[in-house]
């Protein structure tokens, strides 16, 4: 199963007008070749990629705004969480998951791998003015939500975040001398 689902994510890497041109390389005989250019081919997608690994985290989040009913949320993968690369994600991607709002303002992307995502939702969507999806906290601890941006234009509302392992915090200096002992 995860198997299928991680093939199917690693494709779905296509400009909603055109499919995408770039192909996966072909397996080589050398098995360490093959992988070195898969992985390469993962890292140059514009689209990004996503890898199901251990563990997962239920994101959820609300909106700034009230939306109109039967409004949906998508989700994306991006290569990275700045403005630019976002906003192409958006543009010319496809989702790798679409979600329906519950009580008009509140959203659940399901449980997710660490990595960099982009949540969208049309921002023609808003009944007051336009509003922007924002992300709950991420209650674990060794892991972290980062929020890269809040933003968009009138045709996207976006939030670009990544789920992080949190970085070990820098220990002090022994303030004693070397070779002193307590």
């Amino acid at each position: 199963m995860v198997g299928i689902l991680g093939l199917l994510l690693l494709s779905g890497c296509a400009n909603q007008q055109t499919e995408d041109r770039r192909t996966m390389p072909a397996p080589a005989r050398n098995w360490s070749q093959w992988r070195e250019s898969l992985e390469q081919w993962m890292k140059a997608s514009p689209c990004g990629v996503l890898t199901v690994r251990s563990p997962l985290f239920n994101v959820t989040g609300h909106f700034t705004g009230n939306v109109t009913p039967n409004t949906s949320v998508y989700l994306y993968v991006t290569p990275n969480t700045s403005f630019n690369a976002s906003y192409y994600v958006v543009g010319n991607c496809r989702y790798i998951a679409k979600r329906k709002l519950h009580n008009a303002r509140f959203f659940d992307l399901g449980p997710l791998p660490q990595g960099d995502y982009v949540v969208m939702v049309d921002g023609r969507a808003f009944q007051d003015g336009q509003g922007f999806p924002v992300l709950d906290r991420l209650d674990d601890s060794s892991y972290v939500l980062e929020t890269a941006f809040t933003g968009g234009s009138p045709l996207y509302s976006m939030t670009a975040f990544s789920i992080r392992l949190k970085q070990p915090m820098a220990s002090a200096a022994d303030p004693r001398p070397e070779g002193a002992n307590g």
